[in-house]
Parts: C-alpha cells; structure tokens; sequence
C-alpha cells in the first residue's frame, strides 16, 4: 500500500508534468494524488518540497544501483542509469521543472547535488579524500550533469543514446 506522502509526491509530479512547474496548483496535486489539499500539504508539503523528495529518491536509487558490479566505473554506470530510470518514470515533471528556470528550483538542485554527487561516488567505491577525491568528485558532478543533458535530449523509451553517452562519458 502506497503511504500517503508518496502519494503526495505522485499526485504533484502528475500536476506539474501535466501543467508545468510555475502553473502547478495544491488543488490539482491532491485530486491526482486521490487526497486532500491539505492531506497532500501535511504528508509532503508544497511541490518544492516534491521537488526535494524527488532528488532525495533519485539519489537513493542512483546509490542503491551504484552498490553492486565490479569495477567503480560499472558501478557508476549502474547507478547513474538506475537514476534516470526513475526520473524516466516522472519525465513530463522533470522537464517541465527544468524547462522553468526557476531560481528556487536551481537552489534547491544546486544546494543538495554535492551531497549526492559525493554519495554516488562513496557507494561505487571511489576515493574521495584528498585533493584528488575533491577533483574526482568534480569531474564526477560535470559527468552527471552532461549525462542529464543527453537524457533529456534522448526521447527514446530505452535510453539508448543516454546509455551511449554515459558509455562515453565514463570512458573520458
């Protein structure tokens, strides 16, 4: 059984991929979420707030898939690409949210993608201490950031070009 804040996170990533990010209403997010406007406010609060679960629940994925292969450029291949299954899953929310080009969007991204950049890394076994480490974590945070450009340009069902890329990118 679904709880009611993944609910909440449902109905407003459906109001905001059908409405875009600036026209996405409470009163919309609680109707696809099957709740109230003020069940949807309690169990998760505004969709900034959804926006903030969503990377929260992109980053656990990415670091879940990033446990297990063999080598850490496998296991970043993994992870990453088990993050853009979810947000595949949530694609007219996550385009419609970078199409806004809202400032709050941008810091709550910006704010939170060192942490789960350094959290993919951690989970695929990469060495992070050092100025080596922060150099490998730079890298590693401008690598994500192309592989997102290339699934957003990549409208395929498979991910193909996506996966291509993020082969490529890996291999630089």
């Amino acid at each position: 059984m679904e709880s009611a804040r993944e609910q909440a996170l449902g109905g407003w990533l459906a109001a905001i991929g059908a409405s875009g990010w600036r026209k996405a209403t409470l009163e919309a997010a609680a109707e696809a979420a099957g709740l109230t406007g003020r069940e949807v406010t309690t169990a998760l609060g505004d969709r900034f707030d959804a926006l903030a679960a969503l990377q929260g629940n992109v980053a656990r994925e990415v670091a879940l898939g990033a446990a297990a292969g063999e080598t850490v450029r496998e296991r970043l291949f993994d992870g990453i690409m088990q993050g853009f299954d979810l947000l595949q899953a949530n694609r007219a929310a996550v385009l419609a949210v970078w199409r806004s080009r809202d400032p709050g969007v941008a810091m709550i991204v910006a704010g939170r993608a060192g942490l789960h950049v350094r959290r993919l890394a951690t989970a695929s076994g990469m060495q992070v201490a050092g100025l080596k480490g922060q150099a490998r974590l730079a890298a590693l945070a401008a690598l994500c950031f192309q592989a997102f450009a290339a699934w957003r340009a990549d409208d395929s069902a498979d991910m193909a070009r996506t996966m291509a890329d993020l082969d490529r990118l890996l291999d630089r």
